[in-house]
């Protein structure tokens, strides 16, 4: 085992035991409540799922069909969960609160919450941000991205402290570790992006961030070279591709364009981006020169492509 990973586990697992620990106290004080917990956790996740069945539910929440089973049982007999067969499937019964199990989720929620509110109590709004975006990376991560979807991501033009920084990281370990580019290459990322911020115009410039939970999932630019808008800094984190975010940052970005009477869309690729060209070809650019570009790459080449608008 390599050293680095020995000392990645060792940092998960401490971050484990303090977790655990934490919801420990989290459950003393939740467990005051008539149910316990695990009959807490199907409750909640019924209320949050209408017309689930039992093997659907007992699938996202991994319990054993059985012990599940017994649960369902127990929440029937107090009074809190009712079933009706399933109109898709006879075989499957959909389950649903009554209003007595509402009740009480709805009591479980508030308790929740107010858990939640207290340890966030204390630290200041960049801290909580921080907080979120670290959660929400760990899920997408240890996931893949697995369910989530475009409705999960914001897209913002509102340019803040250390956007500049974050897009200029993007590009440098994304296109490093996907295709091997050079440090000369995130070394002119990172030029231009301090030229953009020198010389930031919000009347004419733009950087869309699409963030989740404050994380940033992708970016495009837009600069104003009087005779036509650039587009620049187009990049997705790998984890949010195929939710058709990098055409709808595409189509923001000409639509701003249009709207602004520039006459013309240019920008520029690399040869070895054959997704993102397609992309581009399907929103009408067409292909108006290549140049050599070795500094980033053995046998890259620089592709430029324009937009009649």
């Amino acid at each position: 085992m390599l050293p680095e990973t020995q000392e990645q586990i060792s940092t998960i697992r401490q971050f484990n035991r303090y977790y655990t620990n934490l919801l420990g106290v989290l459950d003393r004080h939740f467990l005051a409540g008539s149910l316990p917990l695990p009959e807490v956790r199907v409750l909640h996740e019924i209320g949050r799922t209408p017309g689930c069945t039992s093997k659907t539910l007992s699938s996202q929440l991994q319990m054993d069909a059985g012990y599940f089973s017994r649960i369902l049982k127990r929440l029937e007999t107090s009074g809190f969960l009712e079933k009706s067969p399933s109109p898709e499937d006879g075989r499957a019964q959909c389950l649903a609160l009554t209003p007595a199990g509402r009740a009480q989720w709805e009591a479980y929620n508030r308790r929740s919450n107010e858990q939640i509110e207290q340890l966030l109590r204390p630290l200041p709004p960049s801290r909580r941000a921080a907080l979120v975006c670290n959660m929400s990376s760990i899920e997408t991560a240890l996931t893949c991205g697995k369910g989530l979807r475009l409705s999960d991501i914001t897209v913002r033009d509102e340019l803040r402290p250390g956007d500049i920084g974050a897009v200029s990281a993007l590009h440098g370990w994304a296109y490093r570790e996907e295709y091997g580019y050079s440090f000369a290459f995130e070394a002119d990322v990172a030029t231009s992006l301090a030229h953009f911020l020198h010389h930031y115009d919000p009347g004419h410039d733009r950087l869309w961030c699409a963030e989740h939970h404050g994380q940033l999932a992708g970016c495009i630019g837009l600069t104003d070279e009087k005779t036509h808008a650039q587009l620049r800094w187009f990049v997705l984190d790998p984890l949010y591709r195929g939710l058709g975010l990098g055409k709808q940052l595409l189509q923001t970005a000409l639509e701003h364009a249009r709207k602004n009477g520039f006459p013309e869309a240019r920008l520029d690729t690399t040869s070895d981006l054959r997704c993102a060209i397609g992309l581009y070809e399907k929103a009408g650019f067409q292909k108006t020169g290549e140049a050599p570009r070795p500094a980033w790459r053995e046998g890259l080449r620089i592709y430029q492509f324009s937009l009649k608008l």
